[in-house]
């Protein structure tokens, strides 16, 4: 593994960041200048190209999937092709979640624990709780039945 080095440009202030790729990669990405994008993935300067796209040379259809959900590591045992509907399967909970966890949230009316899942276009119920951890471990047993090896499961 070794570290390519990217620099982000906002407001006159360059800060550096680094990326972790295969050995084997190392030499043609360093040829080229990467910036970390507002979303902190790694792009090429000149022409805008994601650097696991680069990396994976994924066709249009398919985006590429970080599995541990880090975009500074693109090592390729990190790296998957995936369909866009399996890549927000592996995403985490959104910054605004008030429960902290994917899939759950706090359902007023019943002052109960909800948790739900999207299982291809639907979503599903997944029950109410009284315990945030049985609503969490709901949700982690639909996503690893439903979405597979693209679940993202809720660290307890």
């Amino acid at each position: 593994m070794k570290l390519i080095e990217t620099g982000k440009t906002r407001s006159d202030v360059k800060r550096i960041g680094f990326v972790m790729v295969d050995d084997s990669d190392f030499e043609l990405l360093s040829q080229q200048n990467w910036q970390l994008g507002a979303d902190g993935y790694p792009r090429s300067h000149g022409e805008v190209k994601l650097m696991s796209r680069f990396i994976m040379n994924a066709p249009r259809h398919l985006e590429v999937d970080h599995i541990d959900g880090n975009p500074l590591n693109n090592q390729r045992a990190n790296l998957r092709l995936a369909t866009s509907s399996q890549n927000k399967c592996n995403r985490g909970a959104r910054k605004d979640c008030k429960s902290g966890y994917k899939g759950v949230s706090w359902h007023s009316q019943r002052n109960k624990w909800t948790a739900r899942i999207k299982a291809g276009t639907k979503y599903l119920h997944l029950g109410l709780f009284e315990d945030i951890k049985d609503a969490v471990s709901a949700y982690n047993n639909a996503a690893q039945k439903y979405h597979g090896e693209f679940a993202f499961i809720n660290k307890l």
